[in-house]
């Protein structure tokens, strides 16, 4: 990697080096094939970079001629994602060689809409480039348009042209709606997607990688849980600690659903809804006495992720209990913490992380974990599997055992069967094709 890609403090008198391999290869194998004199080099980082994160996100300006380093700062503490490039017009009347966007799909990339996107069109490059391991999320994969979009705003200028013409759609009256990918488009979007696309899954580039084993656990509710649940699924109400909870609308119903089976909850002195009990965590705790993580002189290590900043803060308190060494991730947690608390995981005592999913399932190497529970689900199959990767990394050299808890009777389950869906339909459009040309072209 070019010695001169640095990252600066943001006074610009230290810096540290740091090799962004897979952005910073590929550019440079671009550039030399190419035969391009390299006048200005632009790297986007949007992750949060483990050992400075006060750096993220970073706009990285490099001249290649004489070497000659410059750095722009966007200072983000009131939302990372809604900053790039907007503090700083001057980037945007540079003629940049190539600008390279790392986890685009959280760069907001795919909203064409959202302030991001519209910043990062500023810049002015030949080449653009969007880094991700899951640019889809949406069922069918209709989302990805957004990055198409970014890359060649003139092939793909509009995405009711785009969904229309490759999904089933559906008007209830109140307005348009995408549905699954229509089967006569499948090859015809492939197709499509061939030039814009180079995809390599962790397998290919790490074969010796061992796969992840996955245990699904059901649970059964409680009888006071089973109150609460089936009130709020039938009447958008239920009873808790003597006081009426209600769901404002079809999201918030949701919501709770997802709360309620978690565990039999109560209401705070806060007035927020926490849980009690819950008999997810006490499967887990068994899941975990089955591995012998309670045993003396034992040294095996966890990852715990949860959507709920208390359901986190429950699962921690309850681990505590039993003797564990616990620390908690969650969007408060500052960056001196975060950093402390995965040094003492990687290398030192700490036990188990509990992790807010959102705020720890992306940026992170914990590879020292033995075993991944998943309280509960993300609608999304990449963002789960973005959790799990961070203990599934290259690095491994032993099994991965991920535990995923749903409650039985639930919106847990309708959660999984979308989520089981959805991977089908992104497996389908990213890799099927893909390798089934790559075997019959030898």
């Amino acid at each position: 990697v070019n010695p001169a890609m640095v990252m600066y403090t943001k006074d610009q008198t230290r810096f540290y080096r740091k090799a962004f391999i897979q952005e910073a290869t590929l550019i440079l194998e671009m550039n030399e094939a190419r035969k391009v004199t390299q006048e200005e080099l632009a790297v986007i980082v949007e992750c949060a970079i483990e050992e400075y994160p006060t750096l993220s996100p970073l706009i990285l300006a490099v001249k290649g001629k004489k070497k000659e380093k410059d750095a722009c700062y966007c200072d983000a503490k009131d939302g990372p994602h809604e900053h790039y490039v907007r503090p700083y017009p001057e980037l945007t009347n540079i003629k940049w060689t190539t600008v390279c966007i790392d986890e685009a799909h959280k760069a907001a990339v795919r909203n064409h809409k959202s302030l991001t996107a519209k910043s990062l069109k500023d810049l002015k490059t030949a080449k653009p480039c969007l880094m991700s391991g899951t640019p889809m999320k949406k069922f069918g994969g209709v989302d990805i348009w957004g990055m198409l979009h970014y890359l060649n705003p003139k092939q793909f200028s509009s995405f009711w042209r785009f969904a229309e013409e490759n999904y089933n759609i559906t008007d209830n009256g109140y307005g348009k709606k995408v549905g699954s990918l229509r089967a006569d488009r499948e090859d015809a979007l492939f197709r499509q997607l061939a030039p814009y696309m180079l995809r390599r899954t962790k397998k290919e580039v790490a074969p010796w990688l061992p796969d992840k084993m996955y245990v699904e656990v059901p649970c059964r509710m409680t009888p006071r849980q089973t109150q609460q649940y089936r009130r709020m699924e039938k009447e958008s109400t239920t009873m808790i600690s003597g006081s009426e909870v209600f769901a404002k609308g079809v999201l918030d119903q949701i919501v709770r659903l997802k709360q309620f089976a978690n565990g039999h909850c109560k209401i705070d002195t806060n007035g927020d809804i926490v849980p009690i009990d819950s008999p997810k965590v006490e499967a887990m705790i068994d899941k975990m006495a089955e591995v012998g993580m309670f045993d003396e002189g034992a040294t095996r290590k966890q990852l715990v992720f949860s959507q709920s900043k208390r359901m986190v803060k429950f699962v921690a308190e309850r681990l505590q209990k039993e003797g564990l060494s616990v620390e908690t991730f969650s969007g408060e947690t500052s960056s001196a913490k975060r950093k402390e608390i995965i040094k003492n995981f990687q290398y030192g005592s700490l036990r188990v992380i509990v992790i807010v999913t959102t705020a720890g399932g992306v940026s992170l190497t914990l590879d020292a974990a033995d075993e991944v529970h998943q309280i509960d689900e993300m609608w999304s199959p990449d963002e789960d599997a973005q959790a799990e990767d961070r203990a599934h990394r290259v690095s491994r050299i032993h099994q991965l055992t991920v535990y995923t808890y749903r409650t039985i009777g639930t919106i847990d389950e309708d959660i999984s069967m979308t989520k089981i869906d959805k991977a089908e339909s992104h497996e389908l459009i990213l890799d099927v094709r893909r390798k089934l040309l790559a075997r019959y072209s030898k």
